[in-house]
Parts: structure tokens; sequence; C-alpha cells
């Protein structure tokens, strides 16, 4: 994109082009009237004369090339006009080169969303960050977050080529790093790296990214927010003695006219931060591109803003760390103190845009109502074509909605509330109630029982439930199936193997009132009914792999990843608003009760809801099993049995529990509503309700993953994380408080 600066050379260009014409004479006719040579601009004819050579623009204002100049008359006859020509030509050429604007470019990428360890809250915030900070000080940015290693490598090989036309070359890069056998390495989103021998395999190394900068003229920098405390390495077998993985980067030499810069000092670790970004992206933010400032010394004031922001760390403050190349006294600059007011010529490319992004073109909106579109046929109801509708009342898009809505309306029965289109798949409805058409006389009232698709609340009294029973309040509402009331064992007692000190000791839990749970997982689709009829969209730093969970919608019946707690609780006040009934996240105490299917206290701990056999999990729950590390070429121990799906699987795939609950273990985790303590069951309670309290740090879920083993398949197991965490092994269900039932 180029400003208004930038078409001034170019309009003087043709203005001395048309100069050129001008000032040539009127060539001779031919015999046939016409002329026998062409004038500038047009294609010369073969002719005997010398040829003047000028310079002319080449590319993007950085250089010049030759564009010839053929005479029309005799050189000896014309040597003033040819003189006269010459003169123009280089002041011309003197004039571009004036106005030439240094030519910065830079990658961006931030990675938090890893598939195989806990995922990383602030670099796509923090790599977002950045990339408007650059962008505005006049960088042509490309903006990347979470990428695996084949979308890694892309993005180096596409911005080798751009830094090879650029002054400046920058990248900077946040998420996981490592140094392995004196190399240092950056990790994709996708690596396993159970072994040191995996990482050339599995990570990209340092080099290659120096190899991306190195076609830039004047100065290439690299800059590695990666050297954060890392889980792989405390797992990772070592293949030899000379590849142990180090806890952070190693020290490297530069380059001439290279800049590599570490979070921290060789060997040492750097914090994420508690706040909107790391200590280092925060200190990058303030001081990166203060324009005129020598590297070094701005290099030095982010080492000193750093050490101050983690002084008060329990291992010492955080020192990061710069190599360069020997440089003289002259000052190297990464901006220039005119680079303000270049900015405006700046283009930004965001292929994965989370946290705050760059600055975006504005939508074309028939493209909006066209994605609108697509949802609200997805879902297909007429409440979806309503509020598409609503948002999207004129124009191609609305007339085929309405046509599409007509067609719902005119094919629902009289009475019955519209089903689902695209019905999750798995089991829906109880056989062991009365068969369909059957009248029974219950609570005083008369109601009918229908089995297969489960009955709308509405239609009856919701007192009249009873355990086992399944509903569903709105077409777009989740399944929800009646709990019993009861006393259960909470935790783990201190024999179980595989347990953890957080989950007792354990306490008796009465359940004094019936509660229903969502059958499965909300679903993909049930959260696109939420996106499209309560105008939601997710402001969470999405960690999905590839992008956020909207990319997934082909997808409908799988489990809704990618969502945080935020996210799950608005879900849950926007259908108590649509269906005018309570709905919430389930405690802790709920989730479990729930999730071990038993009423009686007295019933045995089992490890998990089935028993305690871990190989026969498969039949009941989407695991870590043979056909992940299939999948994944992974060489870390999995749970000796097949479950069929290497990834997340569809909702209600697997044998439900004794409530008839689908994926209570397994296949993603589940938002509870709970704060995190490890002190939790150490405090009696006397209900079931969720602890909440002030500043609350992490939240609570539970239930394991289809990425996880045994040990954290267990039903008392906890998982703990912050509450703007999202990723592709997170999702969530909710309950519904009742009435008492008969």
């Amino acid at each position: 994109m180029q400003g208004a600066k930038g078409k001034e050379p170019r309009e003087r260009h043709n203005r001395f082009l048309q100069s050129l014409n001008a000032l040539s004479p009127s060539p001779p006719k031919g015999d046939n009237g016409k002329e026998p040579w062409g004038r500038l601009g047009r294609t010369p004819q073969p002719h005997a004369l010398q040829t003047i050579w000028g310079v002319g623009r080449l590319r993007r204002s950085a250089g010049f090339a030759l564009f010839r100049v053929e005479p029309v008359v005799s050189v000896a006859r014309n040597r003033p006009m040819i003189l006269r020509l010459v003169l123009i030509c280089v002041l011309f050429a003197l004039s571009i080169g004036g106005a030439r604007a240094e030519t910065r470019v830079a990658l961006v990428i931030g990675n938090g969303a890893y598939r195989f360890v806990e995922p990383l809250r602030n670099p796509p915030r923090d790599a977002a960050a950045i990339a408007k900070l650059l962008a505005g000080a006049g960088f042509d940015v490309t903006f990347h977050s979470d990428l695996d290693r084949r979308r890694m490598r892309d993005a180096l090989r596409q911005f080798a080529s751009k830094a090879e036309r650029a002054d400046v070359a920058l990248v900077y890069f946040a998420g996981h790093g490592m140094e392995v056998g004196g190399g240092n390495w950056l990790i994709p989103t996708d690596a396993a790296l159970a072994s040191s021998a995996d990482v050339e395999d599995e990570a990209l190394g340092l080099q290659r990214v120096r190899d991306a900068v190195a076609g830039a003229g004047r100065l290439r920098v690299v800059i590695l927010d990666a050297c954060r405390d890392n889980p792989f390495v405390k797992r990772m077998t070592v293949s030899r003695r000379s590849v142990v993985p180090g806890r952070g980067l190693g020290r490297v030499e530069a380059d001439a006219a290279e800049v590599i810069a570490f979070s921290a000092a060789e060997g040492k670790t750097a914090g994420d931060g508690q706040g909107e970004n790391s200590p280092y992206a925060s200190a990058l933010m303030k001081r990166l591109v203060e324009p005129g400032v020598d590297v070094r010394r701005l290099f030095g004031f982010v080492y000193d803003d750093v050490r101050r922001a983690t002084a008060a760390e329990p291992t010492g403050p955080q020192e990061p760390a710069v190599y360069f190349p020997r440089m003289g006294g002259e000052d190297v600059v990464l901006v220039e103190k005119s680079a303000a007011t270049n900015a405006t010529t700046t283009t930004m490319v965001a292929t994965t845009t989370t946290g705050n992004p760059p600055p975006a073109q504005t939508p074309d909106l028939d493209a909006l109502a066209q994605g609108d579109f697509q949802i609200a046929a997805r879902i297909a109801t007429v409440e979806a074509w309503d509020a598409f509708l609503e948002r999207h009342g004129t124009g191609r898009y609305a007339v085929w909605a309405r046509a599409e809505r007509g067609k719902l309306a005119a094919v629902l029965p009289t009475g019955r509330p519209e089903g689902p289109a695209g019905q999750p798949e798995g089991p829906v409805g109880k056989p062991d109630r009365p068969a369909s058409g059957r009248v029974e006389e219950t609570c005083g009232k008369v109601w009918q029982r229908l089995a297969g698709p489960p009955a709308t609340l509405s239609a009856f009294d919701e007192s009249c439930l009873r355990p086992g029973d399944e509903f569903r309040e709105c077409d777009v509402c989740p399944v929800m199936v009646v709990l019993p009331t009861g006393r259960f064992r909470m935790g783990s007692p201190p024999t179980e193997a595989g347990r953890h000190d957080d989950e007792g000791p354990q306490r008796v839990i009465p359940i004094h009132r019936p509660f229903a749970v969502s059958k499965f997982p909300i679903t993909v689709r049930q959260f696109q009914s939420f996106g499209i009829i309560g105008n939601y969209q997710s402001k969470t730093n999405c960690q999905k792999v590839g992008g956020t969970w909207t990319q997934f919608v082909d997808k409908i019946s799988d489990p809704v990843t990618c969502v945080s707690w935020f996210d799950a609780k608005a879900y849950t006040e926007w259908l108590t608003r649509h269906s005018g009934q309570h709905y919430r996240l389930p405690s802790e105490a709920e989730w479990e009760y729930a999730a071990r299917g038993v009423t009686d206290e007295s019933a045995p701990s089992r490890r998990y809801a089935h028993g305690d056999d871990e190989k026969s999990l498969c039949r009941y729950a989407n695991v870590y099993d043979l056909s992940a590390k299939r999948a994944f070429k992974a060489t870390a121990a999995s749970i000796e049995c097949d479950d069929g799906y290497p990834g997340v699987s569809p909702v209600g795939k697997f044998a439900p529990n004794a409530f008839g609950l689908y994926d209570m273990q397994g296949n993603v985790y589940q938002w509870v509503a709970d704060c995190y303590s490890a002190l939790t069951y150490s405090v009696p309670i006397a209900d079931v309700s969720a602890h909440d309290f002030a500043n609350c740090g992490n939240r609570v879920a539970r239930g394991g993953s289809w990425g996880k083993g045994g040990v954290d398949m267990r039903v008392a197991s906890r998982a703990t994380t912050a509450p703007a965490t999202a990723a592709i092994t997170i999702g969530f269900r909710v309950v519904r408080p009742l009435q008492r039932t008969p």
C-alpha cells in the first residue's frame, strides 16, 4: 500500500515521459505516410541510430533500472537536444533517490496452543502486540499464531523471499524453545518430542530462522521469547549423552549485520508473566521501535526493564541475552527517526488472528452475510433463520433465508417443537420409558411420554420429571438427563494408583435436590446457535491448532473446544435467557457425582466410572491410546487399547455411564464452576455448591481428554488452568437445577 508520498515519484516519472515525447521533433514521414520508427512509449522500429541509456524505477523505490530512449533524428544534427535529455534523466534519477524510503519487513509468530503439553497463555497475545507495534513503526508485518511445523516452515520460506528485497528483516517468535545437543530449536504446536532424537523431525532449528532473514541488506534481527520453563524437557527420554536437552536456549554467535536476542540468559528460563504480556514482551513493546536508537542501547534498555520487572521472583531476576557481531563506532538503528512519517505505507497480513490483532481492513458486508448464512443453514432451525434475518434483513441472502425459514415452518407439526437438524451423533432417548403414544396419569395431570426424541419440558410440568428422564427446553438447547438424589464419596482414597494430594481427604457429599446434566458435552452445533442467535463473539485468545473453533464448523457433532471458562459461562447465561430456565456450569461435586454414577456412599471408590481396569477404558472413553500413538508417531507410553479416534471424536460414540451420560471421561476436559484450591477437600461442606472466592486465579477442569492417559482419566483427577485458557482439549457441559421430583 502506498501513501501520497509513494505516488509522487511515479507521477513525476509519467510527466517526464510526456516531456520527452514533447521534446522530440516530428519525424519525417515514410513512403507510406507513416512514421518509420516509433516515438518513446511505442514499440521502436529497427534503426541504425545510436541509443541513449537512462535510469528509471526498478522496484518499490529501492533501486534503479535502465530504460531505452530511441532518438528519432540524427545524433549529429541534434546534439543539444540529446544533452538536454541526458540532463533530464540524471535529474529524474536524483529525485527518485532522494524520495527512497528504507524497506523493513517482519515475521511475528506466537505459539501457545500446544497439543501435548499445557498450553501457554501469553505468546499469541505477545505476538499480536509486537506485530501491531512494528506495523505502526513502518514495518511490513506478517503475523501468525499457533502454527504447526509445516505451517511454520512455510511461513519462514515465504518470509525469506520478502527479506531478500528489504533493508531490515526481523523475526519475533514467542512460545516454547529449547537447546538440544548444542543447537537451539523452536517448538511448533504439534510437536510431541517424546525423545531428544525427535527434535530434528518435529521442531525447527534457529538456523532456519536466521536463513530466513539472511537476504536483508542492512540489518537482520531475530528475537526469541522462547525460554519458558519447558515441559517437554521433563518428559523427554535422552537418546545419547551428546543430545541432553537443556532448560533454556544456548549461546550463539551472531554474523555480520545480525542481532539475536533471547528473553533469558544462556540455559535459563523466562517467565510467561501474570499480566496481559510476558515481562520480556512488555519491555520490547516499550523500547523496540524507539527511532534513532542504536540496537545495542535498545536491548540494554530492555535488559534493565526486564530485570526490574522480575526482581521479586523467587528464582531471581530474569536476564535477557543479546548477541551482536563486532560493530564499529557508528550507530546501528532498527528504526530511523523518519520512520514515523512512512508508517502509513505499511501493510499488515494476519493469517491467524488472536488476542489484540493488528488493524484489519473494513469487512465485506456481503461476505459477512454469506458466513452467517452458512452457519444458520447448518443449525437449520426457524430460530436460527429469524436471528439471521434480524441481522441481515436485506439482500440476496435475506431472500434465500426467508425461503429456507418458510420450508422449515411449513413442515413443523402443530403443537410440537421443531427438532434439531443434524442431531448429535450417539443415542438419544431412553428405551426404558413407556412406548410412544402411551398416556400416563402423573402428578395430577395427563401428559404424554415419547420414546425416541426427548420431550420438550414446556409440554409438561417440571415436577413430573423422574430420574433418568430426558428433556430439551428449546430446539437449540442441549438434551438434559435427570439425575437422582443420593449421597456419594468424593475424592480418591490414599491407596488409589496415580492419586494426587489435592484429591483428598475423601468426604461424603449429600445430593439433596435433583438436577439435570447435559447428556453430552456441548457440541459445535450448539455453540454455533449461541453465536448466531446470541450474537456472541468470543474474545478469548483462542489456542485451537489452526485458529478458532469457528474453523471447525463442519464437525458439528464434535464437542466444542477452544473455549475459555468465560466463554462457557457466557453460554450458560445466554441459555438461561433463551430458555427462560436457569442453566450454569456444574460444581466439582456435581460433576463427580454425575461421573461416578452412584447414589450410595458405601459404594466402593473406583478409579474409573466403570471400574479399575485401565485397558477397558477404550470402551468408555476417547483417550491417549494406540491409535493416537500411531497417528502422532509418539513414543510416550499410551493406554494399551485402541478406541479408534487418535484425536477428538463426535459425542456419544462410547458407552454411557450408569446415569446415561456420555463422554464424562475422556474426549475433552470439561470446565466446572469452582476456583481451584489444593485445600478444597479439607473444608467441610454441606452441599454441592461450587467453591468460589475473590481473586480467583485458576479454575478447575475435570474428566481428562483424548490426549491423556489412565492417571488423568480417573474420576477424582483434578486439572487446573487459568480461566482465559482455551485449548483443543477443553470443552464443557451444563447443569440445570430442578424442583423436587417424585
